[in-house]
């Protein structure tokens, strides 16, 4: 989920810095195409909203790596217990 927000995010900053540096001053020319500004805007508008999806999936993947690598820390420690009371139970004997 992170590398796919992160993709969202370059996407957009590479649409939206072609925007602001391809720009030809006579026209709209965007990529080497000739497009009405309606079209740019609404490039912008959605450049807008893939960068608010690609930092809500980079929030959300790196809450559930976290929350994953916290559960995974707690069940080693749990385990690590288990063996140790096992071994000293068998000592006992």
């Amino acid at each position: 989920m992170v590398l796919l927000g992160l993709l969202l995010i370059v996407l957009s900053a590479v649409a939206i810095l072609g925007a602001i540096f391809l720009l030809d001053s006579s026209g709209v020319e965007y990529f080497g195409a000739d497009v009405p500004a309606v079209t740019l805007f609404i490039v912008g508008a959605l450049c807008v909203i893939f960068i608010g999806m690609g930092v809500r999936l980079m929030t959300t993947g790196t809450k559930r790596s976290l929350r994953t690598r916290k559960e995974n820390r707690e069940l080693r420690r749990e385990e690590r217990a288990r063996v140790e009371d096992d071994a000293a139970n068998r000592d006992a004997r």
